[in-house]
């Protein structure tokens, strides 16, 4: 897990607000005028409501239906083009500062940079829409400017908010041109403010949280810079035990509200992983464990899925893996499986050691193997294959002395 990724979970749970906030706005009107009918009939009685049916009648079903119908239509674009101009704000501002394009994506369709060349890929992180990844500028941590690669997608926003306003207060326009105008206007001001404002909805930083955190506290820089860093050798093809080290650090977590330490914490848990260290995995992931509750939910998700994956490595305490491995989590992991070849090893690992059942691990290591070229993070894929193989060996050893 690591800080982009949160970053646009926030940016998918403020688009929620917004259609959740437009939504009750159209019914706020249909009551309105259900309100109205009734308040007719209170005042002017039988004939007061016939006569206002009456000039009801007179207008067409057609005249009411396509207005909100539009609204509807001209709200779902102005939050599919915001997301857009959120993400595409990110990459402005951070080539303007030195950072290096990854990957951008909309939805599930993702363009990434390899060998030179641009190649598409799908890939979905659970409730998310997008994503811009770039690679910091070569400088120390404490240098890297982030002030306005963080401030991109708010900018973005902002201005795509005010350049329609503009265009409904000078131009005259077709309706719907004036309702897209309208709906362009009120989401973007919306998500201007939700990401501008500093807070951490769900307990999750936005991006002005983000910048108030790194601006005030310069050692934060260096968990935020290690995050893109990381990012950006795992999506080129390095495995977590080919990055240097010295990325990778143990530190306590103090505080849990913390994202850019807990993220840092998380990376080092993975390394771990992948040199095949489970025991000291688990170890570092129950320092974690203890403070689930503080967390917030996607990163109780992805920690409850490693710890679950760690424990069946290790001491296999049946009571731990049911207590964390939940319905909720089960629908977490196999939704991210599609796109996460992490989540198919935790799979893996639950079907061989928990199910029992080795004929579903190897069909979850096979599907893994038949796709790995469609996966984004490469090396991420690299290594859940390696361990996978890793697995299946000593399993076999296992077997095969058991029967002897």
């Amino acid at each position: 897990m690591n800080i982009p990724y949160i970053c646009v979970i926030i940016m998918m749970d403020m688009m929620k607000k917004i259609v959740k906030f437009l939504v009750s706005f159209l019914l706020g009107i249909v009551i309105g005028g259900v309100a109205v009918v009734g308040v007719i009939f209170i005042l002017e009685g039988p004939d007061g409501m016939s006569d206002f049916i009456g000039k009801l009648a007179e207008i067409k079903v057609v005249e009411l239906i396509i207005p909100i119908l539009g609204a509807f239509i001209a709200m779902f674009v102005a939050i599919v083009l915001h997301i857009i101009l959120h993400e595409g704000g990110h990459l402005l501002m951070g080539f303007a500062t030195g950072y290096r394009f990854i990957s951008f994506r909309i939805a599930s369709v993702a363009f990434i940079r390899k060998e030179g060349r641009i190649r598409i890929r799908r890939f979905k992180l659970a409730g998310t829409g997008g994503q811009c990844l770039m690679s910091p500028p070569d400088m120390t941590p404490e240098k890297v400017p982030f002030f306005w690669y963080n401030a991109g997608g708010v900018l973005m926003n902002f201005v795509f908010a005010l350049l329609p306003l503009f265009l409904l207060l000078m131009c005259d326009m077709p309706m719907w041109l004036e309702m897209l105008c309208m709906m362009m206007t009120i989401v973007g001001l919306f998500l201007a403010l939700a990401n501008g404002i500093p807070m951490r909805p769900g307990g999750m930083q936005n991006d002005a949280m983000n910048i108030l955190t790194l601006y005030r506290n310069p050692q934060k820089r260096k968990d935020f810079i290690r995050q893109l860093q990381i990012a950006a050798e795992v999506t080129a093809g390095k495995r977590l035990i080919e990055i240097p080290a010295e990325w990778f650090d143990a530190d306590k977590v103090d505080d849990y509200k913390d994202l850019l330490r807990l993220a840092s914490r998380m990376n080092y848990q993975a390394r771990l992983i992948d040199e095949g260290r489970f025991m000291d995995a688990q170890l570092s992931v129950e320092d974690l464990v203890e403070h689930f509750s503080e967390l917030p939910m996607l990163a109780q998700q992805e920690l409850a899925g490693e710890y679950v994956f760690t424990e069946l490595l290790t001491e296999g305490r049946k009571e731990v893996i049911e207590k964390y491995w939940t319905k909720q989590l089960e629908q977490y992991v196999k939704a991210g499986a599609r796109y996460s070849s992490g989540k198919q090893r935790i799979l893996f690992a639950y079907a061989l050691y928990m199910e029992k059942n080795n004929d579903e691990a190897m069909r979850i290591y096979n599907d893994t193997l038949a796709q790995k070229s469609d996966y984004l993070i490469e090396g991420e894929v690299r290594g859940d294959l390696a361990l996978m193989e890793e697995i299946l060996r000593n399993h076999h050893e296992v077997a095969h002395a058991t029967e002897v």
